[in-house]
C-alpha cells in the first residue's frame, strides 16, 4: 500500500550573476555587435548560456518617430545561446530589422535558472537600401509603347527617390531607360 521510496536531493548551486556593461556597437541596418561582462564570483562560472531580449519598435521617419518599443504591435524575440564567456565578451547579432529602435538586455542561465536581466540598452538601427521591384506587369502594348506598372519597393525607412525603367529590344539589344518620380 505504501508507494516507491522517493529521494530528494538538495544542492548549493546558485544563480548566475547579471551580466554588466552590456553595449552595443557597430550597429548597421541588419546587425549589431552586442559586448558584456560577467562580474567575477563562483555564480559566474557556473554560466550554461546567455539570453538576449531584443523588443523592437518600427520608426517611421528616424529615430523621433518610433513607436515605443513593447507596445503590442512590436516584436519580442528572446535568443537563446548568446555566447559562452565570463569576461570581454562579444557576440555579433544579425537579422534585425532596418530603421527600428530595439530595446535590448541580457541575463546569464545555468542549470538552477536565470539571472535578473541586464539593464535596458537601447539603439536604433538606419535606413537600409529599398528592396527590389516585383516584376513588372505589362498592361497595355501598342505599335510605338507599351504601358507596364509593378509594386512600389520597401523603402526601408528612406524614401524612395526615383525608379529607373528599362526597356530593351531584344533584337537591336538597343535599351531606352526612363526615370519614374516616386
Amino acid at each position: 500500500p505504501f508507494s516507491a521510496d522517493l529521494e530528494v536531493a538538495g544542492g548549493t548551486g546558485e544563480l548566475p550573476a547579471m551580466p554588466i556593461n552590456v553595449g552595443a556597437s557597430d550597429v548597421a541596418a541588419r546587425s549589431f555587435s552586442l559586448s558584456w561582462t560577467m562580474p567575477p564570483g563562483n555564480a559566474s562560472n557556473s554560466f550554461v548560456f546567455y539570453r538576449l531580449e531584443l523588443v523592437a519598435a518600427r520608426c517611421t521617419d528616424g529615430i523621433d518617430a518610433c513607436a515605443t518599443p513593447g507596445a503590442s504591435s512590436k516584436s519580442f524575440e528572446l535568443i537563446e545561446n548568446v555566447g559562452n564567456c565570463t569576461s570581454g565578451c562579444m557576440e555579433s547579432i544579425s537579422g534585425l530589422l532596418p530603421s527600428h529602435k530595439y530595446e535590448i538586455r541580457l541575463a546569464a542561465v545555468n542549470s538552477v535558472g536565470a539571472s535578473l536581466f541586464s539593464l535596458k540598452q537601447s539603439l536604433f538601427t538606419p535606413s537600409d537600401v529599398p528592396e527590389l521591384l516585383s516584376a513588372p506587369t505589362v498592361t497595355e502594348i501598342a505599335q510605338a509603347s507599351i504601358t507596364i506598372s509593378w509594386s512600389p519597393a520597401v523603402a526601408h525607412g528612406s524614401p524612395v527617390l526615383e525608379q529607373q525603367v528599362w526597356a530593351c529590344d531584344v533584337q537591336s539589344h538597343a535599351c531606352v531607360m526612363e526615370v519614374v518620380s516616386a
